[in-house]
């Protein structure tokens, strides 16, 4: 392109074994670096997409919760991050296991309730207060399994629950208190 915008003549080569093509293409390096890191740009700019800007996205969104201080990979992050800006909340338990699964886990929540006469009895009875509590049941140690489709120093597989623990009290109201039941 620069060779192209050059004055056209016999003293202008555009040759790019001419030394002045080698002097373009010199030139030229620069400019192509700066045009492909601003396509990357659009890149970073989805956080389900993003690699140089993860830890300002991190930053912004408070990122890794407080208690989380197990090693991620940055796939985890990623994928920790675009569900703290798309997972919408609400108080149906149905908010919980959705935002469980998209963080790869696998969980059952109990509900509590307050003691009455006036029925069988189906779930765990108890005083009043308790129906501001509800139980997150998931396995002992969860185990996810990476794919090939990541960073190369990634490891294949994880263990542990603190990346859900710290999404669901992130997400929990405030009047609720949660209970983390494994095995």
């Amino acid at each position: 392109m620069i060779l192209s915008l050059s004055p056209k003549g016999i003293a202008w080569p555009r040759d790019l074994t001419s030394d002045l093509g080698k002097l373009a293409k010199g030139f030229a390096l620069e400019p192509k670096r700066l045009h492909e890191k601003a396509m990357r740009l659009i890149d970073e700019a989805d956080p389900s997409t993003t690699d140089e800007l993860l830890s300002d996205w991190e930053r912004v969104t408070k990122l890794p919760d407080e208690g989380v201080t197990e090693e991620q990979s940055r796939d985890e992050r990623r994928s920790t991050l675009t569900s703290k800006l798309t997972t919408k909340g609400g108080q149906q338990i149905v908010k919980y296991l959705e935002l469980a699964e998209k963080l790869g886990y696998e969980i059952t929540i109990t509900e509590f309730r307050p003691a009455r006469c006036d029925g069988p009895c189906v779930g765990p009875v108890c005083i009043q207060q308790w129906i501001f509590v509800f139980e997150v049941n998931a396995p002992e140690t969860t185990i996810d399994y990476l794919d090939c489709l990541g960073e190369c120093d990634a490891p294949l597989a994880t263990w542990g629950n603190q990346r859900l623990e710290a999404a669901i009290r992130r997400k929990a109201l405030a009047h609720n208190f949660v209970i983390f039941t494994y095995g």
